[in-house]
């Protein structure tokens, strides 16, 4: 079943018509001037070997990564023809103006001088990374490793100079086309040859393309079509199935050609079969190419590139298969808001949409649509639930119509109780117990239905521990407990005791308000989603744990476990596969299939390798073992660094996907990163991490977003590193240093030590005046007095005479003011001598008298019967340290020194 279903449903999802292994789509996403094209004339497409799509435009080089445009201005706006690679940082250019020949790695284009005539180049064929042959309006060049050699056919002036194309078996003997004729060229000899259709008419002989194939070369021409030429017979034949006269460009994969016309579109024509197919532009169609005018196609790998005649560049999106929206030929559920289902084991399809109920039978050929517009009993069209019953009997669970039976063989509904809430309330989920006994989570509480006897009880705020009325969800776990998930949080119903609970678990938060979805896991775990919060409650439930992605602002919509014990999750950035093993997860999403990320809380299992989900855009299927053919994750690459509005990479000398280190100046530390995969999936699809070591803590997460921004990056080293999700082995790095601003560092020195000084300045002028303010009033207004020098004098005399006669000196009490009345003056003139006249203080005044007295005491044969401090404190020190430092002062000696000299 699942086979059949898988096929089906890549038939539809790609819209095919089939050609050997090469599928068709239909559906294309285009990019145009408006996306940054130079042009939306495309004459040719390369794609190099790091994944870039390289466009020749007929204004200049584009460059395309799968979310980005980039122009290089290096090669003007010249009308480009031709690409070719020889190694990583070389690309070889073919224009209007000649041969070009680009440095990737400095973002430099220098000219190739073939000739000193002007020239235009239409092809760039590689013999090796030194040996190109080149195709001109000039005949035929051969580039050997910077040497040129011209080759022309027939004669200079004819038009089988002008060269069109080149395609070789072998790189000895190559095929050319040109504006008249066949040419034919040998490398190791240098001969060469031309062939001619027919009579040598002009139109017949006008190829505009041609592709090798098994000895075979098929010509496109401007005006007659396409013709065969067979190699080893050399005989032309006209290849009359094809009607299109005007062929643009020719190309050969897996035995289909691929042929560009200039009004006809793209025509696929099977060389086995002799069928055709074709991609066209339709008017109505917005998914469709652009112009039917095709002048230039790739085919890479299942991603076809279309360049169009004013139409831009068209591509299909590189998305898998793997899930899929299911559609068989006579259904498509993608045509409904699916809210709920329910799949049997006859594969009988039981949907609840937003719009109403279907029950659908491809084996019966059964297709029925109830809604509350139509003479059934429906009276709500949104379905919330679905499940088994009895025989042939499925309950309908509703919101704001109640609850019904569907019989699947009389396809018809009927009321299941004649009670309100299953008339008119809204019945989210159900189930039978072990006992036969049913439950139903409404608007207005938990009911509990025995069958046998009728009897029903509701528990509801008003009479049991509920906290809200609006049951969303539940779920019975094996401890025969169930789980109520309501609007305004967590219960747990406990039925054996017949009550309600609110938990309170350690870390558990109000952020379980609003529970869509609650699973136990084979370890008895609990698991909880809402709005806000994603975790499991341990099987002793004493401790919740927060499940954190590093995919910000995830909601999950459903959870189940499969039989591998991996738990899968429907949420608004995709489908997440858990592994409870290994705890890493993996995220799919609208590259792999997924339609859209509005997913409803149902989920099914209907075999080991079968999952389906309810998606607003229809019944989204997964066949397991598909999921191994998942693109292969490739390695993201930085192609654009931004630097407060100065694009980095043409600043620097080396290209971001070359770069290893980025140093940053002090003052443009705002870094701005685009990233591509270069997978060509929808931008929106692709789910990267990062993390800027030194500065992030932990990796962070983006979906659809391909640009990373940090700002104000302080002074420093960093390491920022990008991969696929939790895939070490898709890992990029760039090395990044934000420079210190040495300048600035000067001058906040200079700043620095100012404010230092004046802080100083200030301090010592506090504490100027706070000494002032402490000290005697006289003392400070001596400072202002006047006295006359002979006065001075007079008492400088006065003081030395009562020093010598009185020797006050010797009170260790002494004070200025006593001296002062003594000798009958003013404290005040007295203070103001010794300080101006005398240079020195009172203190210091005092203690020149008692360090003379000291040195003259210790003369005295006497002396020997005191210690050095007993005589400081017969000569008036008042302690041992004062003595020391006034010995100190005044001689410059230590006590020591001083006791020494003086002996």
């Amino acid at each position: 079943m699942s086979k059949r279903i898988i096929f089906v449903l890549l038939f539809y999802f790609f819209g095919l018509n089939i050609f050997g292994d090469v599928q068709i789509p239909t559906s294309f996403t285009t990019i145009s001037t408006h996306d940054g094209l130079s042009s939306n004339r495309i004459n040719t497409i390369f794609k190099d070997e790091r994944g870039f799509i390289w466009l020749g435009t007929r204004s200049g080089v584009n460059r395309f990564d799968g979310n980005n445009v980039k122009k290089y201005k290096q090669i003007g706006d010249e009308e480009i023809f031709c690409f070719e690679e020889t190694d990583e940082i070389y690309i070889w250019i073919g224009s209007e103006k000649g041969l070009k020949r680009l440095n990737r790695k400095i973002n430099q284009a220098e000219t190739i001088s073939l000739t000193t005539n002007d020239v235009s180049v239409r092809d760039i064929h590689k013999i090796s990374n030194n040996q190109l042959l080149i195709a001109s309006n000039r005949g035929l060049f051969f580039y050997n490793d910077g040497k040129i050699e011209h080759f022309i056919f027939e004669n200079a002036l004819s038009n089988t100079n002008r060269l069109i194309e080149i395609v070789s078996p072998d790189n000895q003997n190559f095929w050319i086309a040109s504006k008249s004729g066949l040419c034919y060229f040998n490398l190791k000899d240098k001969k060469t040859a031309v062939y001619k259709v027919g009579d040598n008419n002009q139109d017949q002989n006008n190829l505009s393309a041609l592709e090798y194939v098994d000895s075979i070369l098929y010509i496109g021409t401007y005006n007659r079509g396409m013709i065969a030429f067979d190699v080893k017979g050399k005989t032309f034949s006209p290849m009359n199935e094809f009607r299109n006269n005007y062929i643009l460009n020719v190309s050969n994969h897996h035995d289909n050609l691929y042929v560009g016309t200039n009004g006809n579109g793209l025509i696929i024509y099977s060389l086995k079969s002799k069928k055709f197919g074709t991609i066209e532009h339709e008017v109505k169609n917005p998914n469709s190419i652009n112009s039917n005018a095709i002048y230039s196609f790739l085919l890479d790998e299942n991603t076809f590139w279309i360049g169009t005649y004013k139409g831009g560049l068209s591509y299909n999106p590189n998305i898998s298969n793997n899930f899929n929206v299911f559609r068989t030929n006579t259904f498509n559920s993608a045509d409904y808001n699916v809210r709920s289902f329910h799949i049997t084991p006859q594969n009988e399809y039981l949907i609840g949409t937003r719009s109403g109920f279907i029950f659908f039978s491809e084996q019966k050929n059964i297709f029925r649509h109830f809604t509350q517009h139509d003479k059934s009993l429906l009276s709500s069209d949104i379905i919330l639930y679905i499940s088994p019953f009895k025989k042939n009997e499925y309950l309908i669970g509703t919101y704001g119509g109640g609850l019904y039976i569907f019989n699947s063989e009389t396809l018809s509904l009927s009321r299941f109780l004649l009670e309100d809430t299953f008339i008119n309330g809204c019945v989210f989920r159900f189930f039978q117990d072990e006992n036969s006994t049913w439950w139903f989570a409404t608007d207005r509480g938990l009911f509990e239905y025995d069958e046998s006897t009728e009897n029903i009880k509701n528990y509801n705020v008003s009479n049991s521990g509920l906290i809200d009325d609006n049951i969303v969800y539940f779920n019975k776990d094996s401890k025969n407990r169930i789980w109520l998930g309501t609007v305004e949080g967590l219960c747990v119903f406990d039925k054996h005791t017949k009550t309600i609970k609110n938990p309170n678990f350690t870390n558990l938060t109000t952020n379980t308000k609003e529970v869509v979805s609650i699973l136990e896991d084979s370890e008895d775990n609990i698991w909880i989603a809402s709005h806000q919060t994603f975790g499991k409650i341990n099987k002793e439930l004493t401790e919740f744990t927060p499940i954190i992605f590093n995919q910000e602002h995830i909601e999950v919509f459903s959870m189940l476990e499969d039989e591998m014990t991996n738990i899968w999750l429907s949420t608004n950035q995709g489908i997440v596969y858990y592994s409870l093993k290994s705890q890493i997860y993996k995220t799919y999403t609208i590259k792999d299939g997924i339609s859209s990320y509005n997913f409803a809380n149902i989920v099914q299992q209907t075999s080991e390798n079968d999952i389906w989900w309810a998606n607003e855009e229809g019944l989204i299927h997964c066949f397991i073992p598909d999921l191994s053919k998942t693109i292969k994750a490739k390695t993201p690459v930085i192609t654009e660094i931004e630097i407060i509005k100065e694009i980095a990479n043409q600043k620097s000398v080396i290209s971001p996907e070359f770069l290893k280190t980025l140093r940053l100046p002090a003052d443009g530390n705002d870094l701005r990163i685009r990233i591509s995969y270069l997978n060509y999936s929808l931008p929106s699809s692709n789910v990267y991490e990062y993390i800027l070591e030194g500065y992030d803590k932990n990796w962070k997460s983006q979906i659809g977003n391909d640009v990373v921004v940090y700002n104000r990056l302080p002074p420093g080293k960093y390491n920022f590193r990008i991969r696929n999700m939790n895939d070490d082995n898709t890992e990029n790095a760039i090395e990044v240093i934000v420079q210190f601003d040495y300048k600035k560092l000067i001058w906040i020195v200079i700043i620095s030590v100012f404010s230092v000084l004046l802080l100083i300045s200030l301090y010592k002028n506090r504490a100027l005046a706070a000494r002032m303010l402490r000290g005697n009033f006289n003392d400070v207004k001596y400072i202002q007095s006047h006295i006359k020098e002979s006065d001075a004098k007079s008492i400088i005399k006065k003081l030395d005479s009562y020093m010598a006669s009185e020797k006050p000196y010797l009170n260790p009490d002494i004070k200025q003011t006593d001296i002062a009345e003594k000798m009958n003056i003013s404290s005040v003139k007295l203070s103001q001598v010794i300080n101006q006249y005398l240079g020195t203080n009172f203190s210091d005044y005092i203690n020149k008298y008692r360090i003379e007295e000291i040195v003259n005491l210790m003369q005295e044969k006497s002396s020997s019967m005191y210690t050095l401090s007993a005589l400081a404190e017969k000569c008036g020190f008042s302690s041992r340290s004062s003595f020391f430092r006034a010995i100190k002062k005044h001689t410059g000696k230590t006590p020591a020194e001083f006791l020494k000299k003086t002996k």
